[in-house]
């Protein structure tokens, strides 16, 4: 056939690769990825959805998104839920050295989705196994969520893999002591 026979297939490619395609926001990436904290929270999420929920642009921003965590409204919070599951959803584990559950977990830690975040830190061990900091930041979920003798047995998992875990013995002895109290 003649090259001109295919207009709806070079039509295609011009819309979909020509106009927007990848290389664009490669290079649109590669420009903002170092202004991460100059971003809004909104401005992170609209990035994020433009990216296809792509995770190692989560992970890159991490820390500047973390920065604003403290103040998140209503509305934002309900955004960054979604955005987790986003994230999860179209991730492909391929052996990155960042655990993305865990710093899904985190993040819906911080914005107090305590539920929500131990399901991530569950799937967290499954891909990295016991670790003293994660198994804390599950206790610490239980904790608010007033489930105390669950949080006491992954603080005492934690401080069963590293008995000099700080956050880990403080908290059992609050724990312990909230425990003991109940019983008198």
């Amino acid at each position: 056939h003649p090259p001109n026979s295919y207009s709806s297939t070079r039509l295609a490619y011009d819309e979909s690769i020509a106009n927007h395609g990848p290389d664009d926001f490669y290079t649109l990436k590669k420009a903002v990825e170092h202004h991460f904290d100059d971003f809004t929270l909104q401005q992170l999420l609209s990035y994020l959805r433009l990216s296809g929920w792509d995770s190692k642009i989560f992970l890159d921003s991490y820390p500047a998104l973390q920065l604003k965590l403290a103040s998140v409204p209503d509305n934002l919070r309900a955004e960054l839920y979604d955005a987790t599951r986003q994230l999860w959803a179209t991730h492909y584990p391929i052996g990155e050295q960042r655990n993305l559950a865990g710093y899904l977990g985190s993040l819906l830690y911080e914005i107090e989705y305590y539920p929500k975040a131990l399901e991530y830190f569950h799937h967290a061990l499954d891909q990295v196994g016991p670790d003293p900091a994660m198994l804390t930041k599950m206790a610490l979920c239980h904790y608010h969520l007033r489930q105390l003798k669950p949080a006491l047995k992954r603080l005492n998992q934690a401080l069963d893999l590293d008995p000099t875990h700080e956050q880990a013995r403080t908290l059992r002895t609050k724990i312990q002591t909230k425990l003991k109290r109940r019983k008198s």
